[in-house]
């Protein structure tokens, strides 16, 4: 019920502990996703600091979405040389109203559009290619991420606030620098994943500056096996 009020606080990450004694309590935490950071003695008692992630984003399922009328989800797992993960092909077939974002007139998707999340286990990102009604890519966002992972079968990236998004005109932009200074202040980031996440999105906007061509390809490579087999 904790993690619950958090959420609708806008707390992203929580810190819990528990005497190192206290095996009911820690089992508690963990079954919650607490990740043990370090023990302290705190007087004469050893304890035991968790944080639990409430920043786990799970494959975009459509039909949880309520602008969605009609749409579907497909994950398929491939181990090739240039991918190995999970692909999720997430159709938005018909829509009551267009999914925009606030503030812009930037459409993220209407009648037909697909989008596919790529989940590599090894990276320290999620990709996710967005395709319009003719499939025609408009653009690829990267969630930097404290961990991409699997829960009960379904993929997730534990979000990390920064974004480097990509044009079709081969613009690369980060965003988000704003929150992940907030979260930081509000000590829901510690030193560690806050230079992680900023070390992750240089190297990966270098890669893309020097590979941007490849990008394409590479999508729109798996866009056409993931619909391939449904034909």
């Amino acid at each position: 019920m904790a993690l619950e009020k958090c959420k609708e606080l806008g707390i992203d990450r929580v810190l819990m502990d528990c005497d190192k004694t206290n095996i009911g309590s820690a089992k508690a935490i963990q079954n919650n996703g607490g990740i043990l950071e370090n023990e302290i003695y705190v007087e004469n008692e050893l304890v035991q600091r968790y944080w639990i992630s409430l920043k786990k984003r799970f494959v975009t399922n459509p039909n949880n979405m309520e602008i969605v009328q009609n749409g579907d989800l497909k994950i398929k797992s491939f181990n090739n040389s240039d991918f190995r993960g999970d692909i999720a092909l997430i159709n938005f077939n018909k829509m009551y109203k267009p999914y925009m974002i606030e503030g812009t007139n930037l459409c993220m998707a209407k009648d037909n559009y697909k989008w596919l999340e790529f989940y590599d286990y090894n990276k320290k990102y999620r990709l996710t290619a967005m395709y319009n009604e003719k499939n025609e890519i408009f653009e690829w966002y990267f969630d930097i991420a404290r961990e991409i992972g699997k829960e009960n079968g379904i993929p997730y990236e534990d979000d990390l606030y920064l974004d480097v998004v990509v044009t079709p005109t081969n613009k690369i932009i980060l965003l988000d620098e704003d929150e992940l200074k907030d979260a930081y202040e509000r000590l829901e980031v510690n030193q560690t994943d806050y230079d992680m996440a900023y070390t992750e999105a240089k190297n990966l906007m270098n890669y893309l500056d020097k590979n941007i061509d490849k990008l394409k390809m590479f999508t729109d490579k798996y866009l056409k096996e993931m619909i391939g087999d449904d034909t």
